[in-house]
């Protein structure tokens, strides 16, 4: 059970984890938009 609930955790801090790289890359996207708008030809 211990073996279960640890292998729980581990799947779970990868998806946070990978979930958290995402939401940082779409923010470096957004700030690079933000500051180069394309608009502006």
């Amino acid at each position: 059970m211990s073996k279960n609930s640890r292998f729980n955790f581990h799947i779970l801090s990868t998806i946070l984890y990978s979930i958290n790289r995402m939401i940082s890359l779409f923010f470096m996207i957004f700030l690079w938009i933000a500051f180069y708008p394309s608009s502006n030809n």
